[in-house]
């Protein structure tokens, strides 16, 4: 069975290609689909995979807020053109299991540029990271296989999955862009992604806060956001207060700034009109392992206690992350 990437060189365009009937067919039966290359100059091919990355994180987000980032800008810098990278999801093999991954992928004659950069920018040790998520970049100069023994790649796949858990997700209906700048109650002005992912979580729940991912879909139609699998029962009990929560951090005055219809509200997946009740609906299921707890501080800085497993991480978008499980030495 066929898998993997083709990549086609033709004088046809992108239309004729697809529109064609053989083409359809052939896509239909072995399950394939066409896309543009990011690269019309020269083959793109994997770098290096980002673990500790889940699913759900939006890809658009992810890659802009990489290209944006000043180190990636500087390495641009005096170029005749840009650097093009994208991400594709691939599995990660390890001896007798593998995991899907998020892989980045780069122009072939500036992989060596790309993978010293993203090496640096996601180091997955306590620092400031793009989107206050903290990722490690796994470089991949020739073969996963070649490059990693099946014990290293075993390893990563087991921090992978206790970093991530068992994520659930939902989606939510009725939120402005999730870039919508809000004022707290305190003054402080966050957008409102940080703003979803920094409300408390309730006691019992196996992680500090509601919810872990908060990114739109990629039509923008939602917002997705994910939990933990074992803490369902506890979001099912919050979703009908999670407005009232919302207000009592910024103010009912705010509600009008991040709410499209105030009198509609917000819907979640598989609301029911006629009940005006929400409803939850999976929309999706990754399945993992693992114990993360998220925080939420208004300072920057990095600390680790030498005394504890313990390691905190705060990020741009004033997110922490806390780990409380000791990750295997590669």
């Amino acid at each position: 069975m066929l898998s993997g990437f083709i990549h086609l060189g033709t004088i046809l365009s992108f239309d004729d290609i697809c529109l064609h009937p053989n083409i359809q067919e052939w896509l239909s039966t072995y399950q394939y689909f066409l896309k543009m290359c990011k690269s019309q100059d020269e083959e793109i091919s994997l770098i290096g995979a980002l673990c500790y990355g889940s699913l759900f994180i939006y890809w658009e987000d992810l890659l802009l807020r990489i290209v944006e980032h000043p180190s990636w800008v500087a390495l641009n810098k005096d170029k005749e053109k840009l650097i093009l990278i994208d991400v594709v999801m691939k599995s990660f093999r390890g001896s007798s299991y593998s995991v899907d991954m998020i892989f980045v992928r780069a122009e072939c004659s500036k992989k060596d540029e790309a993978r010293k950069v993203l090496q640096e920018l996601y180091a997955g040790t306590p620092k400031v990271y793009p989107r206050g998520e903290m990722l490690l970049f796994i470089p991949v100069k020739s073969f996963l296989e070649e490059d990693y023994t099946a014990s290293q790649r075993d390893k990563l796949i087991f921090n992978h999955n206790k970093y991530l858990g068992t994520e659930d997700c939902m989606a939510i209906f009725g939120f402005k862009d999730l870039n919508t700048m809000v004022t707290l109650k305190t003054g402080v002005k966050v957008t409102l992604c940080t703003l979803l992912k920094s409300i408390p979580g309730v006691p019992g729940m196996s992680r500090s806060r509601l919810f872990q991912i908060v990114d739109p879909n990629s039509s923008h139609m939602c917002t997705l956001i994910t939990f933990q699998q074992r803490d369902r029962i506890n979001t099912d009990q919050q979703k009908d207060k999670l407005t009232n929560i919302i207000e009592a951090i910024i103010g009912h005055d705010q509600l009008q700034n991040i709410i499209q219809d105030t009198d509609k509200g917000i819907i979640f997946s598989g609301h029911d009109e006629s009940t005006k009740t929400p409803k939850f609906a999976m929309a999706s299921t990754v399945t993992y392992q693992g114990f993360l707890q998220e925080n939420t501080t208004q300072t920057q800085s990095t600390q680790a206690s030498p005394q504890s497993t313990t390691t905190i991480t705060t990020t741009s978008q004033t997110v922490v992350s806390v780990i409380e499980t000791r990750f295997q030495t590669i």
